[in-house]
């Protein structure tokens, strides 16, 4: 049986095209980017939260993460 947190991994690399795709929107006070990085059948989604007030927010798959593994990971070639 496959988990969750696998479904989402492999929706989401059935929705996005392999590598990675950027997108900004805005939620209620803060913007959003979302990077897609996809390889293969799987799928990982990071987010980039700026709040209104100057803090800014990083997650991978909605856990807690650092600029520093954000912009590594997330890197276009």
């Amino acid at each position: 049986m496959i988990a969750n947190a696998e479904l989402f991994k492999n929706d989401l690399a059935k929705k996005y095209p392999v590598g990675v795709t950027e997108e900004v929107v805005k939620e209620g006070n803060s913007k959003v980017t979302r990077r897609i990085v996809v390889t293969g059948f799987k799928g990982v989604l990071y987010e980039k939260k700026e709040t209104s007030f100057g803090t800014v927010y990083y997650f991978k798959d909605g856990n807690p993460i650092t600029e520093q593994i954000f912009n590594t990971e997330t890197k276009t070639k």
